[in-house]
């Protein structure tokens, strides 16, 4: 099913770039030591998630929840990171041309901005996510008893390109950098959309605050992201909340 929805999102690119020509700056990897260089495309990298993974750390009364998709990463940085060298020339095209597809699906092609060098520059799922919940499997408080969707009272941690790509770069890019915080439940589409995905390491999706209880308990925590095609990719991990 997964394969699925990835060769129809590749049709609907490919279609997409055969009616249109992309005006892709090419990112000066000469450039060393400097912090950014121009680009046309704001978004410089996507991954297609096919799996997500969680990994928790403890802040003073807070559980701290890194969550990690993992995917076909496109882009056209590709070349200079140690982690696609062994790819082929063929396959290193192939991704740059999928690169340049959805960046005419996203209409990502006047930007003309500066962008990072590292890391991809700046990284987004490929997809974007309809919901985000996060589900306990124990009582947390009187109000989410076991089961319920904690996404009221969880913080999430992480960037959008989405406000500022669709609205065709009116809205200023804000939070890249420190990211920005706020309540799950109170994320909007537009930021939902173009999800950062390497705000703490590459391929990393979002860092959610959990506050514990007055008396933590062990339980299962688990996190699930529904695309905006249908795929849905779920992880849990235990935790003391």
């Amino acid at each position: 099913m997964k394969n699925l929805f990835f060769r129809v999102w590749v049709a609907f690119a490919a279609c997409m770039l055969a009616v249109s020509v992309v005006g892709c700056e090419e990112e000066n990897e000469t450039d060393e030591g400097k912090a950014s260089v121009k680009s046309k495309n704001l978004v410089t990298g996507y991954v297609f998630p096919e799996s997500m993974s969680l990994k928790s750390e403890y802040d003073s009364s807070c559980v701290l929840l890194y969550v990690y998709t993992d995917g076909l990463v496109v882009s056209r940085r590709l070349r200079s990171s140690l982690e696609f060298r062994d790819l082929e020339e063929e396959e290193l095209s192939r991704r740059a041309r999928l690169f340049d597809s959805m960046s005419v699906v996203y209409k990502d092609t006047a930007y003309n901005g500066y962008v990072p060098i590292g890391n991809f520059g700046y990284c987004a799922l490929a997809y974007p996510i309809d919901t985000i919940s996060i589900v306990c499997d124990v009582n947390y408080d009187e109000d989410h008893p076991a089961g319920t969707d904690l996404s009221d009272v969880v913080y999430v941690t992480n960037y959008s390109f989405g406000n500022n790509v669709l609205s065709g770069y009116e809205i200023k890019l804000v939070g890249v950098g420190v990211g920005y915080k706020k309540k799950v439940s109170e994320l909007t589409p537009s930021e939902l959309t173009l999800f950062g995905a390497n705000y703490f390491g590459i391929n990393s999706a979002g860092r959610f605050t959990i506050p514990q209880t007055f008396n933590p308990q062990d339980c299962q925590l688990t996190v699930t992201y529904l695309f905006s095609n249908g795929l849905k990719l779920s992880a849990s991990t235990q935790v003391k909340l």
